[in-house]
């Protein structure tokens, strides 16, 4: 054994005696330097392991307390690995192997093979069974019991392939930590320090919640202040080891964070590199319990990957090994090889969900039925009773769905239309075009019984006026609809009296059965579920398929996210609609606010004041919650005394919401007090006024469907968008959104900062979670988007035998159960 080893063992467990005040050796560990400097030391070492020695040594006496805690630690769990020369570098040559190897993914694994190729087998004993396939079950893994294998289902994790799946939600970067005293004003710094006080006070204006926690690292105190986050003080404990990242500001000639992101610090937490994983904890699990499961399984499942990609396309595209970007994703180098995993990872993502889109479509279009041929003046007729000028945008979409009629083949369309756009009255003339053919049957599905009673009273009027069946040919079937009257809407819809049905989820419940649907409308289509879409289908198989979205998405995606659907953009807004006035108001200023809407109030007009979800740890609903609660409880009693103020949140039971947003439809409330939750789509034509406090805490597209619950009426409408704090008024979301009512124009700002993440997940479509997607780009996209197209124009049904591993990949990111892919 090399003796410059032995003496670091022994220096670290001295310097744990005394408790970390770098006198275990005279003049501190610095003075070890020259003795590890030297080519003969540095070839015993890895890289990585070497080169943090030597950073360790260099930097120690300028680490804090809590932070050199840690760096011993973490040294002292290197030093385990080299016990002798022989095996010094165990730990570095499994992490290649796991690598290197690329066996099947399917091969079953043996205690020998494992030997033989460098896999550390003794880790091979921590699975029940040696002759495992990847898609086994969690049980499979030593540990994991019966109660972790139900948390882990809980969130939709099943097999060894979905642990490996599994990625982490962000990553800790603990490789420059500085102390308290040497913080400098302007520094983006994470440190960390131990919570010496915790404190809650109101702002001088009774307005905000400040949460006070002093940090100290046996350098200094640090005091750092949270805004609305007055659970905070029930979280943090006194002592408790924290990490701080954030920005160094003065208060008052002393250093200060404000509202910085915070993470309790776990003493095993720092990875050899710095770099930990954070995963979405399930219950029963901390983070330690959850790193070592998957890091345990990915040891020996990592190697038995086996990449679906032809090693010429992944040099040519320039991606890396399936099998190194998923371990590199786990258990990080560095964070550009960390980039690196998850484009690949993300390659493959859009890819697959490319290929089941191009398959979905393929199958839809086999779908043949009798052509409908509807008649210009037929159109004509409709529009001159409709009472306003339809905008081009409608007017293209409908020829749209006119053409489609026409076609003969089953029509599946996405109508994605701004808030406010007019889809509904697309949706309504496209029933029209159904009903001139007789006996035919229609069903409108939305996601709410308020929403579908909207679209129910709304139809009753419309298709008055168009005379083309009679008011009682039209029903509305939801949740509460009495028991004799579904009885009885059921029997009509079977002997085909009902020619068109408005409902919710309850359309699909059996027993509901049509005579002759031939067109299915869904409204909201991302608030359905795969299974949800595919009964409405099945309850009429020679049906239209058309469905509407108010969630804009960039132009540059649509071919990928819904690349199986013939899209229809309603990029207009009716003649006449007033844009929406939109002020970011300084958070110290919202006495104006709230003295605009009370004058507004008088006029007859009503408002919304909605509250964010503040992220934090844990209970994060709960927080929401109370914040809501609390601020609805002052605003009744302190601002708004003289009138009604509901209150609508997450936690309540759905009934519940319905009848609150119900009765401020009716106007029995004038201000609606709410979280996030608000519906989407309800329309509330006297409400022109939206305040939404702690803006900076949504997302450019949620502030927009937001702000969309206002503008419905003929008056101005009005948007306040109140930041926490003073700094965030500059916030680029804000600014974006003070300065476009346009829906799309915001969607592409909003792809430009955050990545297409959460455009792609928007489809609800039974395609694998995508975990990575934020970390894409629009070039990414299209290199994944061309080579799915390549693929199924050669091999559609992924029948040759080069393309077998490619299609098990495809039947695992596609839940293949549904049978949908739409």
């Amino acid at each position: 054994m090399i003796q410059q080893i032995v003496d670091l063992k022994k220096f670290l467990k001295l310097e744990i005696h005394r408790k970390y005040d770098n006198r275990s050796i005279v003049g501190g560990f610095q003075k070890l330097l020259p003795k590890w400097t030297n080519e003969n030391i540095s070839v015993t070492f890895d890289d990585k392991t070497y080169q943090a020695i030597i950073n360790f040594l260099s930097e120690y006496e300028k680490y804090s307390t809590q932070v050199r805690k840690l760096k011993v630690d973490e040294i002292l769990k290197l030093l385990i690995f080299y016990n002798n020369e022989e095996n010094n570098k165990i730990q570095n040559k499994t992490k290649n192997n796991m690598i290197s190897e690329n066996k099947s993914n399917y091969a079953p694994i043996s205690n020998e093979s494992s030997k033989s190729k460098g896999v550390n087998s003794s880790k091979i004993g921590k699975m029940h069974h040696v002759d495992l396939k990847i898609n086994s079950s969690l049980r499979s893994i030593n540990l994991v019991g019966k109660n972790r294998e139900k948390a882990l289902n809980s969130i939709g994790i099943n097999s060894i392939e979905d642990l490996l799946y599994f990625f982490p939600r962000k990553y800790e970067d603990f490789r420059i930590l500085k102390s308290i005293n040497q913080l400098e004003f302007g520094d983006q710094v994470t440190i960390i320090a131990s919570v010496k006080s915790i404190s809650s006070r109101k702002s001088k204006n009774r307005q905000i919640d400040i949460t006070e926690v002093i940090l100290e690292d046996g350098t200094g105190t640090l005091r750092v202040s949270f805004f609305n986050q007055p659970f905070l003080s029930r979280q943090l404990k006194k002592a408790e080891l924290i990490s701080v990242k954030g920005k160094v500001e003065s208060y008052l000639g002393r250093l200060v964070m404000n509202s910085p992101s915070w993470e309790l610090v776990d003493p095993e937490m720092t990875s050899i590199n710095g770099i930990t994983p954070v995963y979405k904890v399930p219950s029963g699990f901390s983070q330690k319990s959850i790193r070592k499961i998957i890091q345990e399984t990915l040891l020996v499942w990592g190697p038995q990957i086996k990449d679906y990609m032809p090693f010429g396309e992944i040099q040519a595209s320039n991606l890396m090994d399936l099998s190194k970007a998923i371990i590199e994703s786990h258990m990080p180098t560095d964070f550009e090889t960390l980039e690196k995993a998850k484009y690949r990872i993300s390659f493959d993502q859009i890819f697959f969900l490319q290929m089941g889109v191009l398959s979905q479509k393929k199958e839809w279009n086999n779908k043949i039925t009798t052509e409908l041929n509807i008649s210009e003046s037929f159109l004509s007729g409709i529009y001159s009773k409709i009472p306003f000028q339809l905008t081009n945008a409608q007017l293209s979409s409908i020829d749209d769905i006119r053409k489609d009629f026409k076609s003969g083949r089953l029509m599946n369309r996405l109508i994605q239309g701004d808030v406010g756009s007019g889809k509904t009255l697309v949706a309504f003339v496209a029933i029209s075009m159904i009903l001139t053919r007789p006996g035919t049957q229609c069903a409108f599905m939305a996601p709410t019984s308020i929403l579908a009673d909207q679209h129910f009273k709304k139809g009753l009027e419309f298709f008055e006026k168009m005379k083309l069946i009679n008011s009682d040919q039209i029903a509305l079937l939801i949740g509460d609809t009495p028991i004799k009257e579904k009885e009885f809407i059921k029997e009509q819809l079977i002997s085909g009296n009902i020619r068109l049905l408005f409902g919710t989820h309850a359309l699909i419940e059996d027993p509901v059965y049509f005579n002759n649907l031939r067109l299915a409308i869904i409204d909201e289509q991302h608030r359905f579920g795969v299974e949800q879409r595919k009964k409405l289908i099945e309850k009429g198989p020679s049906s239209h398929l058309l469905v509407m979205t108010a969630t804009p998405i960039p132009r540059s995606l649509a071919l990928t996210v819904y690349g199986d659907l013939d899209l229809s953009v309603m990029d207009e807004m009716p003649l006449g609609r007033k844009p929406i006035m939109t002020q970011i108001v300084n958070p110290n200023e919202r006495e104006r606010v709230y003295r605009f809407i009370k004058s507004n109030i008088t006029n007859g007009n009503q408002a919304f004041i909605i509250y964010p979800l503040v992220e934090s740890q844990e209970e994060v609903e709960n927080e929401e919650t109370s914040a809501a609660v609390n601020e609805h409880k002052r605003l009744s009693n302190e601002i708004f005394p003289g009138l009604k103020v509901a209150l609508l949140h997450g936690k309540m039971k759905s009934v519940e919401k319905e009848n609150i947003m119900k009765n401020f439809g009716e106007g029995q409330c004038q201000i609606l007090v709410s979280t996030s939750v608000v519906e989407v789509g309800v329309d509330i034509p006297n409400a022109n006024i939206i305040m939404i406090e702690g803006a900076n805490r949504f997302g450019l597209a949620q502030l927009h469907q937001l702000r969309g619950r206002v503008g419905r009426g003929n008056q101005q409408s009005y948007c306040f968008l109140i930041p926490e704090t003073e700094d965030s008024i500059e916030n680029e979301r804000l600014n974006a959104l003070q300065k476009s009512n346009d829906g799309f124009e915001l969607a592409e700002i909003d792809l430009r900062q955050r990545g297409p993440g959460d455009f792609l997940g928007q489809r609800q479509s039974g395609f694998k979670d995508l975990t990575l997607m934020n970390i894409m780009n629009v070039k990414l996209i299209e290199k994944a988007r061309l080579f799915a197209e390549k693929i199924f124009s050669d091999d559609p049904d992924l029948i040759k035998s080069e393309n077998q591993e490619m299609k098990k990949f495809l039947h695992y990111y596609w839940n293949q159960s549904t049978g949908d892919m739409n």
